[in-house]
């Protein structure tokens, strides 16, 4: 059985509410050859990514592989690395049901209104 890890990587572009990242697939660490696939995006909102994570654990998950979705996420002009979250299996479970929660699991905790 195949094991990889999903990895979310984002960094809200400044004085917007849009990020730029990528969607990574890196096999089991030690496999050899190791293998990665990487879907970028540019201005798009969390939510809109949160659809393409969602059918990419379905596919994952009927395919049989075995996996672990992590996110990266980087402070806009910033230096620092980014700082990894761990999504935990009860959260994967919640992208995985449906393209509407996962849109709710990365929807921002406020919006901000444009006058």
């Amino acid at each position: 059985m195949s094991r990889v890890i999903v990895e979310l990587y984002c960094q809200r572009i400044p004085q917007e509410t849009v990020y730029n990242g990528e969607l990574v697939l890196r096999s089991e660490p030690g496999s050899v050859p190791s293998q990665n696939l990487n879907f970028e995006f540019s201005g798009k909102d969390l939510e809109e990514v949160a659809v393409w994570l969602h059918h990419l654990v379905r596919l994952l998950a009927e395919s049989g592989t075995e996996f672990c979705v992590r996110m990266f996420q980087k402070a806009p002009n910033s230096s620092r690395p980014p700082v990894a979250m761990d999504i935990d299996p009860g959260q994967v479970n919640l992208i995985y049901e449906s393209q509407e929660k996962a849109r709710i699991f990365f929807s921002p905790m406020h919006r901000t209104r444009k006058v």
